[in-house]
C-alpha cells in the first residue's frame, strides 16, 4: 500500500500538466480546467481508494476526501494545489499513516543501480553518475566502483562485497561497455555475476565501441543505448526512455522537460567533449609524451607534466600547491618543491606542466586556484607513467626530467 500511495504522489506534477485552458464567454474562464481529464478522473479515483485504506482514519484525511469531491472547473487549480499539497504532507508522515505496513518491509530487496565498467573509461562514467544524480537517484541507490561515495567502502574485500549486492539487492545493472571493458578480466566477471543471477540490465556503449562488437553472456539483440549515436534524435529518445524507465523503477519525482533537455544536453556535451579529447586506448604513453613546444594535438603532454603528476599522485593528500606571493611563484607535492632557482622560465616551465595536467581532467581546482587535487583519472595515467618510466618518488624528480 503505502508503494501505491508513494506512486500515486510521484504522478502529480505529470497530472498536473494535463490541465486545459477553457472560456464560455460571459460565463465561465479559466486556464486551469482538469476536472473532465479522463486521466486525471482514473487518478483521482485512486487516491481516493488508496486513502480509503489508510489504517489511520483522522480529521486530515477526510479533509483530503472532501477536496478531491469539490472539482467542477472553475476553482480546479486552487483545488488542485490543496489536493497535491495534502498528498505530499501524508508521504512525509508514511510511517504514521501507515503503521503495521508490510508492503515496505525490511526484508524487501533494495532497489539500486550497479555500474558494471572498466577504470579506463572512469570519465565516461563520472559523466553518466552525474546524469542519474540529476534524475534524483541517492547516494544509497547507486553502486560504481570507481566514483565516490559509490564505491567500495575502506578496507572492503572486493569480491565480498559485490556478492553481497548481488544477492541482498535489487540491481539494475548498467553495463558500460567499450573495448577496455571487454580487456578487462574483472569487468567480464561483472557481467558474468549479473547474468547468473538474472538482474536486470541496460546496456550503455561508449564512444568507439559498435553493437556488432557486443559479445559475452549478454544479448546482443537487446536495444541499448550507443553515446557516440550519428542520428542524435534517436539518441535522444533512447536517453528519455531510460529516464522514463528509472523514474518509474525508483520513484522518482518527475522533472520537466526543459530542466531534462538541459541535463541531457550537458550530459551529452560532456561525452562528445571526452571522446574528443580521449587518449587512443592501449596508446603506449611514450607516443602520447611529446615536447611541449612540438605538441599539436589535445591528447599529447609533456613528460614535465607526467613527473609533476606522478609526484602528486604519491602525496597523502593528492594535492599539488601553487603559492603566488611577493617573493614569487612555488609549485610543491609529496613536500617536493619543483621550484629551485624561481627564475621566470623556471616559472614558466613547471605552471605550463601543471596547466596541462588541468587541461586534461588530471587535476581538479580547489579553493582559489592554489590547490589542485589528482582526479581518479590522473591517478589511473600516474600509474602507467610511474610503472613505464620506472619512477620512484623518493628520489629527486631531476632525475627523470629530458634535460
Amino acid at each position: 500500500m503505502k508503494n501505491d500511495f508513494i506512486a500515486l504522489v510521484n504522478q502529480i506534477d505529470d497530472i498536473r500538466k494535463l490541465a486545459h485552458e477553457e472560456h464560455v464567454r460571459g460565463f465561465f474562464e479559466s486556464d486551469f480546467v482538469i476536472y473532465d481529464v479522463p486521466e486525471f478522473i482514473g487518478w483521482k479515483q485512486k487516491v481516493f481508494l488508496e486513502l480509503q485504506k489508510i489504517n489511520k482514519q483522522d480529521a486530515f484525511i477526510n479533509n483530503v476526501v472532501t477536496i478531491i469531491d469539490k472539482f467542477e472547473g472553475y476553482t480546479d487549480k486552487k483545488q488542485f494545489d490543496e489536493l497535491s499539497g495534502a498528498l505530499r504532507a501524508i508521504a512525509d508522515n508514511l510511517d504514521y499513516y501507515y503503521e503495521g505496513d508490510s508492503d515496505m518491509s525490511a526484508e524487501a530487496k533494495p532497489k539500486m543501480i550497479f555500474i558494471s565498467h572498466s577504470s579506463k573509461d572512469v570519465g565516461y562514467i563520472a559523466a553518466f553518475v552525474e546524469l542519474l544524480e540529476a534524475l534524483g537517484l541517492r547516494d544509497d541507490e547507486i553502486v560504481c566502483s570507481s566514483i565516490p561515495p559509490y564505491c567500495i567502502p575502506l578496507n572492503g574485500k572486493v569480491y565480498e562485497w559485490l556478492v553481497d549486492k548481488f544477492q541482498n539487492c535489487e540491481l539494475h545493472v548498467m553495463y558500460m561497455l567499450s573495448h577496455n571493458y571487454y580487456n578487462s578480466a574483472a569487468s567480464l566477471n561483472e557481467m558474468g555475476a549479473a547474468w547468473a543471477m538474472k538482474q536486470k540490465w541496460s546496456a550503455i556503449l561508449l564512444p568507439g565501441f559498435g553493437f556488432g562488437e557486443i559479445s559475452g553472456c549478454i544479448d546482443p539483440s537487446q536495444i541499448g543505448i550507443k553515446l557516440d549515436d550519428s542520428d542524435i534524435t534517436t539518441l535522444k529518445y533512447r536517453l528519455g526512455e531510460l529516464k522514463e524507465m528509472l523514474t518509474a523503477e525508483f520513484g522518482l519525482r518527475s522533472m520537466s522537460p526543459a530542466i531534462w533537455e538541459r541535463k541531457r544536453d550537458d550530459f551529452l556535451n560532456k561525452i562528445a567533449s571526452l571522446s574528443k579529447n580521449r587518449e587512443p586506448e592501449n596508446e603506449p604513453i611514450q607516443e602520447i609524451i611529446k615536447a611541449q613546444d612540438t605538441r599539436k594535438s589535445s591528447n599529447q603532454i609533456s613528460i614535465d607534466a607526467c613527473i609533476l603528476l606522478a609526484y602528486a599522485s604519491d602525496d597523502p593528500n593528492g594535492q599539488i600547491l601553487r603559492c603566488t606571493v611577493l617573493s614569487g611563484t612555488s609549485i610543491s607535492t609529496n613536500k617536493v618543491s619543483f621550484m629551485k632557482t624561481g627564475t621566470a622560465r623556471e616559472v614558466a616551465r613547471w605552471t605550463s606542466a601543471l596547466d596541462e595536467l588541468f587541461n586534461q581532467g588530471y587535476v581538479n581546482c580547489e579553493g582559489r586556484g592554489e590547490i589542485f587535487v589528482v582526479t581518479n583519472a590522473g591517478y589511473v595515467f600516474a600509474d602507467r607513467v610511474k610503472e613505464e618510466f620506472k619512477i620512484d618518488t623518493t628520489r629527486k624528480f631531476e632525475e627523470y626530467l629530458l634535460d
